[in-house]
């Protein structure tokens, strides 16, 4: 039997794991927070699930039996790709699972942000219908605007790692147009949030629309949060429902894939040979 180590999720995802969990492999759940997922760790042979937790030398010393780390998220930065590479064992993302998710939520903050729709939500609910004129509270179209995407693949976006940390700062921002807005739904730290908030108070660009912060969750107080021009989401453009099944079936598969001999598929780059 197969044993496949993963952490706990709620009970309707693990319900779709188990379901798609094909004959002669076995799903050990146990909390990365606990001393008992080590234990479980020294038996397992690949792991499948989010690296949330960190993943790192503890983590690979514990399983000397592992063969694949299968994560069921595109990024992979809580991963310590040094501790893997010593290790031997190759990490893979998911395969695009979330690619469609992703991409309909970077669309969707581009029109939440051009149509002001947290803006007119908030005054709806409050009582006020209308409480500016069509000039003075603008709202704009997508149609004829220029999208420039920075990170084009299966996750439209860039990875987290030292080339690619605050590669979004103060002279990028500076290029951009006036009325330009910054979508981000890929790793917080890819966007220098100082820089940011200098340039949407200063009217270096217009908006921002942001998925993905520095710290998660970000402080109570957070300059961003007092901008009228920020539209946030708490990083929910991956986990949709639909793409638990895709995750999870890409995960399968590629662990099948590595049990039949062959090489795995969608190994980071930073490990491929």
């Amino acid at each position: 039997m197969t044993k496949i180590l993963t952490p706990p999720q709620a009970a309707p995802v693990m319900e779709i794991a188990r379901e798609l969990l094909p004959p002669g492999m076995e799903l050990i759940v146990a909390d990365p927070g606990k001393p008992e997922f080590y234990d479980a760790a020294a038996n397992a042979e690949y792991y499948l699930g989010s690296p949330r937790a960190g993943i790192g030398n503890e983590f690979f010393r514990a399983a000397p039996k592992l063969k694949l780390v299968q994560l069921t998220s595109a990024g992979y930065d809580r991963v310590d790709i040094e501790a893997a590479r010593k290790a031997g064992v190759p990490v893979s993302n998911n395969g695009g699972a979330n690619s469609v998710a992703v991409a309909e939520h970077a669309v969707m903050l581009m029109l939440a942000v051009l149509k002001k729709l947290v803006y007119h939500h908030n005054n709806v609910v409050a009582g006020k219908w209308r409480p500016g004129d069509f000039a003075s509270v603008r709202t704009y179209e997508v149609e004829g605007k220029r999208l420039g995407i920075v990170g084009l693949g299966n996750t439209l976006h860039v990875p987290l790692n030292d080339v690619t940390r605050k590669m979004i700062s103060t002279r990028e921002l500076a290029m951009m147009k006036k009325t330009a807005v910054l979508i981000n739904t890929c790793r917080g730290p890819v966007v220098d949030e100082d820089a940011l908030h200098q340039a949407l108070k200063a009217g270096t660009i217009a908006a921002a629309g942001l998925d993905v912060m520095v710290e998660e969750p970000p402080a109570q107080n957070h300059p961003l949060f007092s901008l009228p021009n920020v539209t946030l989401t708490p990083h929910s453009a991956g986990p949709t429902w639909d793409n638990w099944t895709k995750a999870y079936r890409n995960g399968f598969d590629n662990i099948q894939r590595v049990e039949a001999g062959r090489s795995p598929l969608w190994v980071v780059p930073e490990l491929r040979s």
